[in-house]
């Protein structure tokens, strides 16, 4: 099962049926609530009282299917998202060629001809940048079915510890953009225009690591990311006007 077939299942799990409740002292980030672990290992981390943190791992086998993350559905379909969360990935070894992860995506309610399927309006994640031998951050937005891939990548990574923030609108005139050490008020660090209608709302978010390559599944294997600070904000009704 290739990584996008399983959020695809774990989400088509969680349309279908209510989560049960997971016993944890610290407050989840709604709506992340579910973990799932393939090849892999993900916990909440917190004291009772705080906000929880994530942390990840996968294994080292290789295959591209591993994945550690948290997942969650919002209780209505939005036209509109934005997620906020610190990761730091600094126990992982250097990155060389071929090596990426997704670390968030945002998945849509439905695709053109398959409206059970679940699949990602937006990916954020890690990768190694040829030309630049370096560490980059990459956006992916599509119009559906993986059809018009669009992509934009960040200037080095001078840090392996980085505040991140992106928002999605679908729509006709559909917008994904990111932040890096950057807030939603100061002007994006990258921002694709995309007709992403057809993928009609999005239904839920994935964080942790998934959709690897195998060349970073088996060099960075047993190693933790740690994701802190993690706010997902849901706009029921959006006006067109920020």
């Amino acid at each position: 099962m290739t990584s996008t077939a399983l959020l695809r299942t774990v989400f088509a799990a969680l349309l279908l049926a209510p989560i049960s409740a997971i016993a944890q002292t610290c407050t989840l980030p709604a709506p992340l609530s579910y973990l799932g672990n393939v090849q892999g290992f993900s916990e909440w981390t917190g004291a009772a009282g705080t906000n929880c943190g994530l942390r990840t791992r996968i294994d080292n086998s290789g295959r591209s299917a591993s994945g550690a993350y948290a997942a969650g559905i919002v209780a209505e379909p939005r036209k509109r998202m934005r997620a906020s969360f610190h990761v730091d990935f600094s126990g992982l070894d250097a990155m060389t060629p071929l090596q990426s992860t997704t670390l968030l995506s945002l998945v849509a309610s439905a695709a053109p001809d398959e409206p059970l399927q679940t699949a990602a309006i937006a990916r954020f994640g890690i990768a190694w940048s040829n030309p630049g031998s370096s560490e980059t951050a990459a956006l992916v937005a599509s119009r559906a079915a993986n059809e018009d891939l669009l992509l934009h990548r960040s200037g080095i990574l001078s840090s392996r510890s980085i505040d991140v923030a992106l928002e999605a609108i679908v729509g006709a005139s559909g917008i994904v953009r990111y932040w890096i050490n950057a807030g939603f008020d100061d002007p994006p660090t990258g921002s694709l225009a995309v007709d992403n209608a057809p993928w009609q709302a999005i239904a839920g978010i994935a964080l942790g690591e998934f959709s690897s390559t195998a060349p970073f599944n088996t060099r960075q294997g047993d190693r933790d990311i740690v994701f802190t600070d993690i706010r997902v904000d849901e706009y029921l009704f959006w006006d067109h006007f920020d």
